[in-house]
Formats: C-alpha cells, structure tokens, sequence
C-alpha cells in the first residue's frame, strides 16, 4: 500500500493478520498483500481503512472469479496487482467501484481477457501480463487513443499501400485485438502475437487491368512458339541450309525467340488462371524457372543478333580475302559461347545476385536502391542487353558504306541486300528492348509518371514489356528466316512431301550467297 505523507494511520492499524501483511519500505509508503480464500470478504475485513490505499496486490491460489463490489470500498486505488492462478471472470463495473485506478497488474496462469468494463474504466492507463493465447503471452496494454493501430484495428479490415504503388497489404484483426482497440489500448506486439493476431493478405489494386493488356499474348505467343520452331528445325535438319554460317545464326535466334515464346506463356496463363493472393503463394517456385527462362532467352536472341551482324560484316567487308571469313564450325563454337553466357547471367539470381521473385512478371528488373545486388543485377542486365544491340550500329554503317562504294559488284550487292534484311531484324530488336527500357528509366529517374493512374502506369511498366518482347519474337522470323528464298524452297519442300508423299518436288534453288562461295574458295585455297 502507498500512502500519502498526511496520512497518519499506522501501518498495524492499516491490516489485520493472517490474511493480509502490511510493510513499510519509506514513512508513508506501505505494501499490502493479501492472501485470500474468498477475495471479497477476505478484503472487506482486513483492511480497515481501504479508501486510503493506493497500491494493492491480491494473491488467492483457488479464485476463479472476482465478485461485484469486491473492490467498491477502493476509492483512491491507483495501482492493483492480482496474482490469481485460475482467473476467469471478473464481474461488476471498475468504473464506479475503482474511479481513480491507473494500472493493472495480471499474474495469471491461464489466460484471462480483461472484461469490457475493465477496459472502459476511464482513468485505466495501462494492463500488464495479459495472456489470452499461446502466442500473445504476458503482453502490455497501453491506452493511447490517437495511436495509429487503435484507429486501424478499430475497423477490423484495413488496407496499406505504399505511395504510388499498386500492391499492398489487407490486415485482418481477430477479435481480442478488436476489443482492445475499441476501448483505446495498444498492444505492445512481439512478432509471434502480431502474426497470430493480424492476418495480413497481398493485395494488388491493378492485377486485373493489368492482365487484361496481356489477352493479345493468347493470339502472339502460339504463332511465335510455331514460327520459330519451324524455322529452327527446318534449318537445323536441312543439311544444305545448316552448312550456312548465317543460317545457323538465324536459327539460333530462333531457338532463343521460341524460349521467350515459352517464358509469355506460362507469365500469361498464370496470371490469369490465379488470383493475386495465389500467384504471390507460388512466385518462390515459379518465378525462378520463368524468370530463368526469360534471361536465357533474352541474352541468346542478343548475343545472336551480335553474331548475326558480325558474320555479315566479315563476308561483306572482307569479301576480297577469301581467307579471312566465318564457318559453320566456327558459328557453332560462337553458338554455344552464347547459351553458356546467356546461361551463366540467368543463373546468378540463384547464387544470390539479384532475384526472380520482386515483380509480378518473374523478372529480375527492378530498379530498387534500397537493394543493392538486385540493382546492380537489373541495371547490368539492361546496361548489356543495350550495349550488345549498339555495337552492330557502326558495323551496319561500315557495311552500307562498303556497298555503295562497291559499285555494280554483283557480289556484294546480293550480299548487301542480304545484310540489309538482317539489319532491319537486329534494328527490329533494338528497338523492342529499348522501348520497356526507355519507360522504365523515365518511371526511375524522372517525375513523368506522377500524374498518370496507377493502373496506367502498371501497364507501361509490366504488361507492355512483355508485349514489346512478344512481338519483336514474332516478327523475327518474318523479318528474315520467311523472305529468304533458300529457306522458303525447303520449307515448301517439306510441306509438298507431307501433303503429297508420293510425288516429287522440283524447284532449283542455288542455297550459297556470293560470301558463302568466297568462303568456300578460301577453305579449298587453305586445303591446297
């Protein structure tokens, strides 16, 4: 018990004993505690001045309810400790029997919900050792109503979304918490207790619309899967068209546009086959093997086009030295270089360099600050991805100057033509990756977006980037592999002997362009 120094009442004359003992630590300050059996009489006669206390501790080892009126007579009380083993209800109204109570102190072996007119006890401040489950044990109620959680737990459903962001979190508050916050008290929350108490749910408030811009993929991505399969098997088994340099870099493009075929199918059917709470329950295990599959897909087509240019740039600008020139053998060499580095990059996400799983679309583009390797991943990515597309520019430029110089060489004028579809395929590809990039520099490092919707500006930076990619695989093989006469004669050929088995196809076709004849001379000179 507390007293204040005006009081005057000695602490013999303050409790009776056995039930309670009283002890004085300073003048006027007094400890009482009683060990009761029936709590409420126990306390009505033995303590004979009850409206001087302060501070009471109850102890009572059989008590499974606190009666109304127990402690009516406690009209100063501040602060009550109760040390009750088997505690379950505590009824009357704390409001008119403790008036000047502040705070409570639960010792309890059991869980125990302070009752609602506990709660509403105007002048209550603070409960301390409140368990009302396995993961919300000896927790502190604090009163503070303008708090933030008082306000949202109130409402038992709220949801948080971070500053022009489309996704965020629905937090769903259980019941006790509810109360708690209904009469003001925070709790002071461990992670254990928030998670058992706070069920918190991904939200995504442009998921739909953002799907919606990705219908166009179910009519793209079949035609670029068969396209492209078609150009790389009918290269690939085609013994004339394999022996060209330049037609096994065509299909090896081919073979990386039909891996980004492969990466918008699955990227598209998933998000529209699941809700958003379920593709984010999945992204762990799927996100990897799509993501995989997008960067593989990405560095070979690049590494192609690179290959691709190079190849033309050697037959045309060096056409008069037979010697120096690129072979079959050698193409397949470079091939591999290409899909052993395309798959190396895709890799690093695993050894924990950047990672598949921070966007919607499975890739591992995101320009985040706050996460250093995945930065540095998104920004190198990009930054190669770029660099390998420009270095063909000066190539290109080389070679147009090289042919109109060259006059009416023959030769070179067919080759020329040839390097000239290429270029239109590569530029094709520049441009495709550059777009996405542009938009994702000026959501980065500019204010452009700041007025435009969020579901507007969740279209620009994922939907259309799938788009983008999608339809510059599949137009790459109507840019050069469907207007190269060599491979549309043997496409037909196929075709002929499967529709008409028994008859013959006839069309000659002349399968070397003139760098391929030159080549072929400086392989026969270097065999001499």
């Amino acid at each position: 018990i507390f007293l204040s120094p005006s009081f005057t009442t000695s602490v013999t004359e303050m409790c009776v004993t056995p039930v309670c003992r009283c002890s004085s630590y300073l003048s006027y300050n007094v400890t009482v505690i009683c060990h009761t059996d029936d709590v409420k009489n126990d306390l009505n006669h033995s303590i004979k001045k009850p409206e001087e206390i302060v501070a009471l501790t109850v102890v009572d080892d059989n008590a499974t309810n606190i009666p109304e009126g127990t402690f009516v007579k406690f009209i100063n009380l501040k602060y009550l400790e109760l040390k009750f083993k088997n505690l379950k209800t505590w009824n009357g109204n704390i409001s008119r029997e403790l008036p000047s109570l502040e705070a409570i102190s639960l010792v309890t072996e059991n869980t125990f919900v302070p009752p609602s007119h506990v709660l509403k006890a105007s002048s209550l401040q603070r409960i301390s050792g409140v368990t009302w489950s396995s993961a919300c044990n000896n927790k502190t109620l604090i009163k503070n109503q303008t708090h933030s959680n008082v306000t949202l737990f109130k409402k038992g459903v709220y949801d948080i979304y971070p500053k022009s962001r489309c996704r965020g979190s629905r937090y769903l508050v259980e019941s006790i918490s509810r109360l708690f916050a209904k009469y003001g008290f925070v709790i002071a929350f461990d992670e254990k207790c928030f998670t058992s108490e706070v069920t918190v749910i991904p939200m995504h408030r442009c998921w739909d619309s953002a799907n919606e811009a990705l219908y166009i993929e179910y009519l793209l991505t079949p035609l670029i899967i068969i396209f492209n399969l078609t150009v790389f098997f009918t290269m690939s088994t085609t013994k004339t068209l394999r022996k060209l340099p330049c037609m096994l870099l065509v299909a090896n493009l081919a073979l990386s546009d039909f891996f980004l075929g492969v990466y918008t199918l699955a990227i598209t059917s998933s998000r529209h086959a699941m809700t958003y709470q379920a593709f984010v329950g999945v992204m762990s295990s799927l996100c990897p093997a799509i993501g995989f599959v997008w960067v593989v897909g990405q560095f070979a087509a690049a590494l192609s086009s690179l290959l691709l240019t190079t190849e033309r740039y050697i037959a045309i600008i060096f056409s008069m030295r037979p010697s120096i020139s690129v072979t079959a053998k050698v193409c397949l060499y470079c091939m591999a270089a290409s899909w052993a580095i395309a798959v190396f990059m895709a890799s690093l996400p695993f050894l924990g360099v950047g990672t598949y799983t921070t966007t919607t679309f499975c890739l591992p583009i995101q320009p985040a600050k706050g996460i250093p390797h995945s930065f540095a991943y998104s920004a190198s990515v990009v930054a190669i991805g770029v660099l390998l597309y420009i270095i063909t520019i000066p190539m290109y430029l080389h070679i147009f100057v090289h042919v109109r110089n060259s006059g009416n060489q023959m030769g070179i004028k067919r080759d020329g033509k040839l390097a000239k579809k290429i270029s239109i395929l590569v530029t094709s590809n520049l441009m495709f990756f550059l777009v996405p990039v542009f938009i994702g520099v000026l959501w980065l490092m500019t204010q452009t977006f700041n007025k435009v919707s969020l579901t507007t500006r969740e279209i620009l930076v994922g939907s259309l980037t799938t788009v983008c990619f999608s339809i510059n695989s599949f137009l790459n093989p109507l840019l050069y592999a469907f207007r190269d006469r060599r491979f549309r004669v043997t496409l037909k050929h196929r075709l002929h002997r499967l529709i008409h088995p028994n008859t013959t196809f006839v069309q000659h076709v002349s399968y070397r362009s003139a760098a391929d004849t030159r080549s072929n001379a400086g392989n026969t000179i270097k065999l001499k």
